[in-house]
């Protein structure tokens, strides 16, 4: 399976492409800045990512600010699912 680990010049694809994919494949998803932009935008952010990926475990941070054991060694990923 070639995921173009490699993106050279020849890469044509939009950065909205680009997000969208990390996107679908995200095990966990932060959304940022939650402080700024309150509770209802937070909401809209996070109804979004759920349906592009309904899978994914999604926390609100403000200044990135999160429990280290919801983003490192928690063993969701599966390379067969990706």
């Amino acid at each position: 399976m070639d995921r173009k680990q490699n993106v050279g010049p020849e890469d044509e694809r939009e950065i909205s492409d680009l997000i969208l994919d990390q996107l679908e494949l995200a095990d966990v998803v932060l959304v940022n800045k939650c402080d700024v932009v309150g509770a209802k935008a937070a909401k809209q952010v996070e109804a979004f990512v759920h349906k592009i990926n309904p899978k994914a475990i999604i926390h609100r941070t403000v200044r990135s600010n999160v429990n280290l054991k919801h983003v490192l060694n928690t063993k969701l990923f599966d390379m067969e699912k990706a």
